[in-house]
């Protein structure tokens, strides 16, 4: 959001200092954002330390609000992304703050669970946890390279789906599919129509519920990052020579290379 002041909520809680005349004028800095609710600014700049504990608790709400119903849920936690932040519950558990950071997401995963539990609906529930990229901090190990790379350390993602009537428990599959799958995978299961502008997403719900034999419905992934690259099965192909600098800028002229995975 460009202006935090441009909807401003009639009862917006300002910190730091700031008057509601420099929220509106479209005040700025660093690293300092709005928390919003809907169209709505109702906190500038946002206590970051207390985000991931209020979208918990703003998203228990929702599931026993709609709990009768069929509902969705994306709940896009802050954290673990840069600038870090913890609440006091979960500071200095682990002596890193990412560490403590990473803590305070998994305590949130639990309480979500235990809603899901609660309200009675865990049949009829189908929770995805993953995230979108490598580590920014530390390493992706035993994966190479981290984020903004194109090797599996940057876009590897471990993806985590729960639906005890229908994925069967301690299944595993090792086909390779993204997150543009789960559009369509989740308007398959809901019964809902695709847009009439074709996708890039396939439906994968035989790989979620451990059917064998079954492969992944992509021929290849083209992912445009940099020069980009392109997965098909256990091979990935990269533009560039290796150890030739900067990715980023890699001219598609120089001899390719190919990398098991």
């Amino acid at each position: 959001m460009d202006r935090p002041g441009k909807q401003t909520g009639q009862n917006i809680l300002l910190r730091e200092g700031l008057t509601l005349s420099e929220v509106k004028a479209g005040h700025r800095k660093r690293n300092w954002v709005p928390l919003m609710r809907g169209d709505e600014v109702i906190e500038y700049p946002a206590d970051q330390t207390t985000l991931t504990k209020r979208y918990t608790e703003e998203s228990i709400r929702f599931i026993q609000a709609n709990k009768e119903g069929p509902f969705f849920l994306y709940l896009p936690h802050t954290m673990v992304h840069l600038p870090l932040a913890v609440s006091e519950a979960f500071a200095g558990r682990t002596g890193k703050l990412i560490w403590d950071a990473i803590e305070e997401v998994d305590w949130s995963v639990g309480e979500i669970l235990k809603a899901v539990s609660a309200a009675g609906i865990d049949d009829n529930t189908l929770v995805i946890f993953t995230s979108d990229n490598g580590a920014a901090v530390g390493s992706s190990l035993p994966l190479r390279a981290k984020k903004a790379s194109v090797y599996d350390g940057g876009i590897r993602e471990p993806t985590l789906m729960r639906w005890p009537s229908k994925i069967p428990p301690g299944s595993v599959s090792t086909e390779v599919a993204a997150t543009i799958d789960v559009l369509p995978t989740l308007a398959e299961l809901a019964g809902a129509e695709l847009p009439e502008r074709k996708i890039d997403g396939h439906d994968i719900c035989d790989l979620m519920f451990g059917k064998k034999g079954v492969k992944s419905p992509h021929e290849a992934y083209c992912l445009m990052h940099g020069p980009g690259t392109v997965r098909s099965s256990k091979w990935k192909f990269y533009p560039w020579q290796e150890g030739k600098g900067n990715q980023r800028n890699a001219s598609t002229d120089r001899p390719p290379s190919t990398d098991p995975q």
